[in-house]
């Protein structure tokens, strides 16, 4: 009997928590910002796309593309989005019904050389 409730739980639940991170394709629809090397004119940006694992029930994402590794998230469920910012200044939201994001680059160190931007786009599942 203890056999068949393992069996039955690896079955059920172990499969829910395997899936809760989803791989999402994201691409920008607009990107502009400021650039520190000509007195932070601003400037619009070529839109990127990138790949990003996205876990709502964890509140965790990760890309390297847009320097999203070491990063802390939080999940507001009145508006249904997660808020995420990493340590290398770079934020990133997403709403979990319509796959809208907001993204940042907020680079602020003393001797500034990266652009600082803001983009919006959306998502889809990979």
């Amino acid at each position: 009997m203890k056999k068949l409730l393992v069996l039955l739980f690896s079955i059920i639940i172990l499969p829910l928590s395997a899936n809760a991170s989803d791989v999402y394709y994201c691409s920008d629809t607009a990107q502009i910002g400021f650039e520190p090397k000509l007195n932070f004119k601003s400037d619009t940006y070529e839109e990127r796309k990138f790949k990003i694992s996205i876990d709502f029930i964890e509140q965790k994402v990760k890309s390297k593309s847009i320097y999203m590794e070491d990063n802390k998230c939080l999940f507001n469920n009145t508006d249904q989005t997660l808020y995420c910012i990493s340590l290398w200044g770079t934020a990133f939201s997403i709403n979990k019904n319509t796959l809208r994001f907001a993204r940042g680059e907020i680079y602020n160190k003393k001797n500034q050389g990266d652009s600082i931007t803001l983009a919006h786009g959306t998502c889809e599942k990979f």
